[in-house]
């Protein structure tokens, strides 16, 4: 067992406290700032996330109830008018949006979709540069 009252410490000097401070500042400063997230984030969060994932891959839950990655190319392939008709109305177990959402809500969700499956501007570089985890699909 280690013996607490035989160790002995030593009171830092103003050399180790300046350089603790300098890495202290120096990390802060070079973490990007956080950045607010755009009005079709939050609503992609709000109403999407559970089923679709961040990334748009599709949660355990959203592919027992058949949603599909929105990466994919068979979603991709998709005029925009077929997804603004689907998120509007709905589509076997998704749910309609077009009495909770305005036109232009809608619109920008299916940007948002098309924005999913472009790796370099994609979720994951996206909402891993807001600190959130990639969550992996199950």
């Amino acid at each position: 067992m280690l013996n607490l009252k035989k160790l002995k410490f030593k009171t830092p000097d103003f050399k180790t406290l300046a350089a603790v401070g300098i890495v202290v500042c120096a990390s802060m400063v070079a973490m990007p700032p956080a950045r607010a997230q755009s009005a079709v984030e939050e609503t992609y969060k709000a109403k999407c996330i559970a089923c679709h994932a961040f990334d748009g891959s599709a949660t355990a839950v959203g592919k027992k109830l058949g949603a599909h990655d929105f990466r994919s190319p068979e979603v991709q392939k998709m005029t925009d008018q077929e997804l603004i008709e689907i998120t509007a109305k709905g589509k076997a177990k998704m749910p309609a949006y077009e009495n909770s959402l305005k036109p232009e809500e809608i619109k920008q969700l299916v940007d948002h979709v098309r924005e999913l499956a472009k790796p370099a501007n994609g979720p994951s570089a996206m909402y891993r540069s807001r600190g959130y985890l990639a969550r992996e699909s199950r």
